[in-house]
């Protein structure tokens, strides 16, 4: 178990930097903020740190609202 805690912890410090950088412009999962975000969620629910792992998820949905939002206004701009 220690050797999997390690490993998540490793994950973390990897992730940090990209939770630290999103952009809000995207929401693909590769090139957007939903891969990050996705992936905290999960690594800090595994090493028990509920808190952090949920503010990912709401910045996750946060950001899929509005992007669906900004879809819908751009395709009402076009038919009109």
């Amino acid at each position: 178990m220690k050797q999997d805690r390690g490993q998540l912890e490793c994950a973390l410090d990897c992730l940090k930097p990209a939770l630290r950088r999103l952009k809000g412009r995207r929401i693909s999962f590769l090139c957007g903020d939903a891969g990050p975000l996705a992936l905290g969620a999960v690594v800090h629910e595994k090493l028990g740190n509920a808190a952090a792992s949920v503010d990912c998820i709401k910045r996750s949905a946060k950001r899929l609202i509005l992007s669906y939002y900004q879809m819908k206004n751009d395709s009402i701009t076009t038919i009109v």
